[in-house]
């Protein structure tokens, strides 16, 4: 473990996969559903551009996510051998999804040649504007798989946790795309209204 990283109690990971970890992953479903219903819409108001500050707050959830799954623990963050998991794969995220994610949020840099990145599904390529789903779909990925080997390690407790945690937060994510807010920006952005075509987690 590292300096601001010391190992973690069976009472401190609960704390932290509760408090830190499901917590990522709820705001992450609902910033990426917020985007996908803002994105749908095109609604474009000026003063409003939910689709902006949406796509910041998932890919900021995401990259969290991603480096807590994918990583092991370093002096700054824990990773998922916090927990006694070795580091889950994702080809998406350790591939060219990193370096673009990383350089969005910290970086001031020329971002005039648009690359274009693999979808989740693999069946199309995006903008890195375009990808907070498909990044909060792989963290869904990641997030089972993190459930299951906390469940194979004897830690049900954990494991009951992250999938309870999980659920929760694909309901928070549905109820968003139901708001009332999102019926009402469908009313304005056309007539008849536009159906939102549901995430798939």
């Amino acid at each position: 473990m590292g300096r601001h990283t010391p190992p973690l109690s069976a009472v401190e990971q609960k704390k932290y996969l509760e408090d830190y970890l499901v917590t990522d992953l709820r705001w992450l479903l609902r910033a990426a559903t917020e985007w996908h219903v803002q994105h749908t819409l095109n609604l474009c108001i000026p003063g409003y551009e939910g689709q902006v500050f949406a796509m910041d707050s998932a890919f900021l959830h995401a990259r969290t996510l991603f480096e807590f799954l994918t990583k092991c623990t370093s002096h700054n963050y824990y990773g998922a051998n916090a927990f006694g998991i070795a580091p889950l794969v994702s080809a998406a995220y350790d591939g060219p999804w990193k370096c673009h994610l990383h350089a969005a949020l910290m970086h001031a840099q020329d971002r005039s040649r648009k690359e274009l990145l693999k979808s989740f599904d693999g069946l199309s390529e995006k903008g890195l504007h375009e990808m907070p789903v498909d990044f909060a779909r792989e963290v869904v990925r990641l997030w089972r798989e993190f459930s299951s080997a906390l469940e194979k390690m004897g830690l049900a407790d954990l494991s009951s946790i992250a999938s309870d945690g999980l659920a929760t937060a694909v309901r928070e994510a549905t109820a968003v795309a139901h708001s009332l807010m999102a019926q009402r920006s469908s009313e304005i952005a056309a007539k008849p209204p536009v159906t939102i075509p549901p995430i798939t987690w």
